[in-house]
């Protein structure tokens, strides 16, 4: 069988029997259980779009819970550099979703468990490590300074600086940080995908009064996506969607903010076709980059 024949007939056994062994499903399916088990992992994600928890384990998956109100299933590092995005996007500390996910980190804190982990995840990159780096220098209250090497565009060198971290915010579909540079003494925005590095230093700094607004800057990033959902299929509560068009099939034109990350083009993705992107052309291009390396990873 083909791999998207294998998702498919996972799929209609999860809906059938609720709990599915990944041995059996090898046998039945005349497949790899290697191969069953890389379908369950990608059928979390479209199970999670709608709300449903797929819970993997070493030789079996089970559906557990169809409340729409579950814990997102998130790590700590995770909880904090999504909390960082929502907060740029002008979600308040108060907001449900914020704090659904301020919950999941509390409890992931708390909890220690020797069993093996329901999925597996990829390691940490350097570009992750960097990344949570600066988020949590964003937030340390004793305002440690960080040493970043930058490499500028077009040049091959990677040049370090000592700066100030306030904040982050997308522009363009890229993330950037806002710090005040000591080199430069002034106010740079650094992109986050040319940091190399990042070392929180000993050196304490006290907050500077003339932080330039990132509501206004994030306001000018913010693009304005369209999405088909085909007739009849579930129409996900993602924050700030709305319908703009009910077609004569039923099909619904919605509208949402996108920032160009990835976020999207994945939930778009794990929609299995019941979403289809139809503008702006990063997002369409982004949606098949991510479907297409779906598939060559499988």
């Amino acid at each position: 069988m083909k791999n998207n024949e294998i998702i498919v007939a996972v799929l209609a056994q999860l809906e059938r029997e609720g709990t599915v062994s990944v041995p059996q499903l090898a046998q039945l399916l005349n497949c790899s259980q290697k191969q069953v088990s890389e379908a369950l992992e990608l059928l979390v994600y479209a199970y999670d779009v709608a709300s449903v928890r797929l819970d993997l384990h070493e030789t079996h998956a089970s559906l557990v819970s169809r409340r729409p109100e579950r814990l997102l299933r998130l790590t700590s590092e995770e909880a904090d550099v999504l909390i960082d995005v929502l907060e740029n996007a002008g979600f308040d500390a108060d907001d449900e979703l914020v704090r659904k996910i301020l919950e999941t980190k509390a409890l992931l804190k708390h909890t220690r468990t020797t069993s093996a982990p329901h999925v597996r995840t990829a390691g940490t990159t350097a570009a992750a490590s960097v990344a949570q780096t600066l988020s949590t220098a964003c937030e340390d209250e004793d305002h440690h300074l960080v040493r970043i090497g930058y490499q500028g565009e077009g040049d091959d060198r990677v040049i370090e600086r000592d700066v100030e971290p306030t904040v982050f915010f997308s522009r363009d579909g890229r993330r950037y940080l806002l710090a005040y540079c000591l080199r430069a003494q002034g106010w740079r925005s650094f992109r986050l995908d040319r940091i190399k590095s990042a070392v929180v230093l000993e050196k304490r700094y006290n907050p500077r009064d003339d932080v330039p607004s990132i509501k206004e800057e994030f306001r000018r990033s913010v693009i304005k996506a369209h999405v088909r959902f085909a007739s009849g299929s579930a129409i996900p509560a993602w924050h700030g969607m709305r319908t703009v068009k009910t077609l004569e099939d039923s099909a619904k034109i919605m509208s949402i903010d996108w920032v160009g990350s990835m976020w999207l083009p994945k939930h778009i993705v794990a929609q299995m076709g019941h979403a289809v992107p139809l503008d702006p052309p990063e997002l369409v291009e982004a949606c098949k980059h991510f479907a297409h390396s779906l598939q060559r990873s499988m």
